[in-house]
Formats: C-alpha cells, structure tokens, sequence
C-alpha cells in the first residue's frame, strides 16, 4: 500500500514560480519602452529565455496534475469503501443544505 497525502508539500511553487515569470515579464515589457536599436537583440534573447520557461513551467505543472489524477485514481481503487463513504456523506450534507436553505 503507498502513502497518500492529500495534499503535496510543494504545491505553491509552481504559482510562485509562476507569479515571478510574471512580474519578470512585466519589468522587461516596461523597460522596453526606450529601447535602443543596439538593445533589441539583447530584449529578445532575454524575451525567448522567460517563454521558453514559461513553457517548462506549464508542462512541469500539467505533469505534476496528471501525476495527481493519477493517484486520486490509484487511491479511490485501492480504498473504494472510503471514497462510497466520503460521497455518500457529501451528498448528505449537500441535500440537508438544500433542505435547510428552501425552509427559509
């Protein structure tokens, strides 16, 4: 039996990863307005290096997703009793919800 966790320990990086790749982009987009014909190439060698991490980080995070589908596969297999339980009492509590939300 492996070890699940619900959630990942990492799982702000890649949104702050993100965020920076952002920020960074917007710095750049903002010091570009007084570019010089000699600095043109040195912008767009700077531009390709933050798309083409743009580009790692999103699949990096599309992996990371399907490897956590994955597993929420693997552990509704593995502990199908838990997981009829875990739906039956969301369900429960979302009727009751509706119910007390309609009386009032």
């Amino acid at each position: 039996m492996t070890p699940h966790r619900w959630f990942p320990s990492r799982r702000h990086d890649g949104v702050t990863e993100l965020q920076t790749l952002v920020d960074e982009l917007g710095a750049l987009l903002e010091g570009s307005h007084d570019l010089a014909a000699k600095d043109i190439p040195a912008f767009k060698a700077r531009l390709r290096h933050l798309t083409d991490d743009c580009h790692a980080i999103g699949d990096r995070l599309v992996y990371q997703g399907r490897r956590a589908l994955r597993r929420g596969g693997d552990y509704a297999s593995e502990h199908p009793w838990q997981v009829a339980l875990i739906l039956a009492a969301t369900c429960g509590a979302l009727v009751a919800a509706c119910l007390i939300n309609r009386r009032r």
